[in-house]
């Protein structure tokens, strides 16, 4: 499990949400309204915003008519709102193709800064962890989808995370609190990721602040245990930020 791109405990708190993504294992294109072409592999999510009536979000990959579903890949792989309906309402809107690799799927749909917007998380790819990357979801904007993006070495890349466990490895990501000096309470993104040498767990902790479609590091914390019990933040399972989510 890579961690050279992870960004880190504090008390978790509120936020919206939703059900959880559920993925389509046709092998041929299916028919989704609003989606101008047979969409393949399909995952969608229900989300509930503060700002908005209740809507969906799918992610596709483009497919052709007649023909078997190729595997999805950074070249062929999209997000769709307000598709899928049939009746009155908002313009479906298609978004991308966006990052994707082996296994990518919606992942779920967090409230990861506590504003009354949900943001999007996408499983990207992975093996023994997932990676996440998150969008900034705005459905009256256009394009209502961008991608959240941090520093690293003076570039700005996407943000990406593990997410999961595997014997020697632990990762994932939480919604906190903290008191910053001078100011009132703020909102931060805790990625985290813990390692297993000899008999002691080493975690690494991130604590990021999220501004629009901008993630920036505030400070990074480290420390070791011999147990797990207690030890590691929340996320890493099946709720991020109190969104059910899909590892």
């Amino acid at each position: 499990m890579s961690s050279q791109n992870e960004w880190h405990r504090s008390a978790p708190h509120r936020r919206s949400t939703i059900s959880s993504a559920v993925p389509s294992l046709a092998t041929r294109g299916a028919t989704i309204p609003g989606v101008p072409f047979p969409a393949c592999h399909a995952t969608s999510v229900t989300y509930f915003s503060e700002f908005s009536a209740t809507g969906s979000v799918y992610l596709f990959g483009r497919g052709r008519a007649g023909t078997p579903c190729a595997e999805l890949d950074s070249r062929n792989t999209y997000l769709g709102l307000n598709v899928g309906n049939l009746g009155p309402g908002p313009e479906p809107q298609i978004f991308g193709p966006i990052d994707c690799f082996e296994g990518c799927r919606i992942f779920g749909a967090p409230d990861i800064d506590g504003d009354g917007h949900v943001e999007l998380a996408i499983v990207v790819g992975g093996s023994d962890a997932d990676s996440i990357e998150l969008y900034r979801l705005r459905p009256a904007a256009d394009p209502p989808f961008t991608q959240m993006t941090t520093v690293i070495r003076g570039r700005r890349v996407p943000l990406a995370f593990d997410w999961g466990s595997a014997p020697n490895h632990r990762a994932g990501a939480n919604c906190v609190t903290i008191g910053k000096p001078n100011s009132a309470l703020g909102d931060e993104l805790d990625i985290w990721h813990a390692e297993l040498r000899g008999t002691t767990w080493h975690l690494v902790q991130r604590f990021v602040s999220v501004d629009g479609e901008q993630v920036n590091l505030d400070h990074v914390e480290r420390s070791s245990a011999v147990g797990l019990d207690g030890f590691l933040p929340d996320g890493g399972g099946t709720d991020f930020c109190g969104a059910l989510v899909t590892p």
